[in-house]
């Protein structure tokens, strides 16, 4: 049986995804400086325009967090990789 502690969520618990807002920004700001086109990206992605547009503005009206995939999916059609760092959640939060 998991408890939960001040310091330590419970496994049930979902954990909050506070850097996908940033990343999105990044690659849009990233293919629009390379100007390539959504649908250019969804082309490299295999997928489709509208996809890449549902991305870009967050997940639509469903609103879900993107995998780490389909992060670096995009950041491969951009010629780039994703740097992903563990943080203490104290350093994190003196960061921001």
């Amino acid at each position: 049986m998991t408890t939960a502690t001040a310091s330590k969520p419970a496994t049930t618990e979902k954990v909050q995804h506070t850097d996908t807002p940033d990343i999105l920004r990044q690659l849009v700001a990233a293919r629009r400086k390379a100007k390539i086109t959504q649908a250019q990206i969804a082309a490299a992605m295999n997928t489709t325009a509208s996809a890449v547009a549902r991305l870009e503005s967050g997940g639509g009206k469903k609103r879900h967090s993107p995998s780490i995939r389909t992060i670096k999916l995009y950041a491969a059609a951009l010629n780039c990789d994703i740097k992903m760092e563990l943080v203490p959640l104290e350093t994190a939060k003196n960061d921001n």
